[in-house]
């Protein structure tokens, strides 16, 4: 009766039959044939088939930022400036905001990022919501050309700020949240938390859900199954 979030089948080699898996609402059986996917905690085939279906073949793959500053150390170390000087032009991410005028920063001397000179999305490396049953990826900030990023974030690199925004957009969004609640198994952000995310490639500062239900050309079923779904949707 235990509330897991991991588990195990270990087959035979040799077994070609099925793995049932069980679940509060129903049940589902698995082929043996596909070992090495994951066992999703869902309750309905709607669920279960989109998942399966929209699953890339290549999905998003997070960079670890690369600054070896600690936000909360920064802080308080006197090499590190609250504010941008002539001596300490290079900002440092200490704290994520989705508004971009809203994330804080400390300055430095040196640039050791060696992705700065894109823009970014970045997330936390660890979502604080995960214990309280909350599985989106945390908040997804905006970062700008310049601005560097220690290793308590994960970033995408991107090709220009609009591009940026529509990913933020994106993978705040009710589909996002919604794979992400089936498919994510730890509070961290290693492999394979994302692998279920399929990848937005259209550029549309304004994206909405609808957007991203036509572009992935979803059902009506499939639709009403994320809309009327249950689940933590914090902000």
């Amino acid at each position: 009766n235990a509330s897991v979030k991991t588990c195990t089948v270990v087959c035979e080699n040799a077994y070609s039959g099925s793995v049932k898996v069980v679940t509060q609402n129903g049940q589902y059986h698995i082929p043996a044939s596909e070992r090495g996917n994951h066992i999703l905690p869902v309750d309905n085939d709607v669920s279960l088939k989109l998942l399966k279906r929209i699953a890339p073949i290549t999905p998003y793959k997070f960079l670890s930022g690369t600054h070896s500053a600690s936000p909360r150390k920064a802080q308080k170390d006197p090499n590190y400036l609250s504010t941008k000087t002539s001596t300490h032009p290079y900002p440092i991410v200490t704290k994520l905001a989705k508004d971009i005028n809203a994330i804080e920063y400390v300055y430095c001397k040196e640039n050791e990022d060696i992705d700065s000179r894109h823009w970014r999305i970045a997330v936390p490396y660890l979502a604080t919501g995960y214990a309280s049953g909350d599985m989106k990826l945390g908040a997804v900030g905006v970062i700008s050309k310049g601005t560097q990023l220690c290793g308590y974030y994960k970033y995408l690199n991107v090709a220009s700020k609009e591009e940026a925004i529509t990913l933020q957009k994106y993978l705040m969004s009710k589909f996002v949240r919604y794979i992400l609640h089936y498919t994510r198994t730890s509070r961290t952000l290693d492999a394979p938390q994302v692998r279920y995310i399929p990848k937005f490639n259209n550029i549309n500062v304004n994206l909405t859900d609808s957007d991203i239900y036509k572009y992935f050309n979803l059902s009506i079923d499939e639709i009403n199954e994320i809309d009327s779904s249950n689940l933590l949707w914090t902000s």
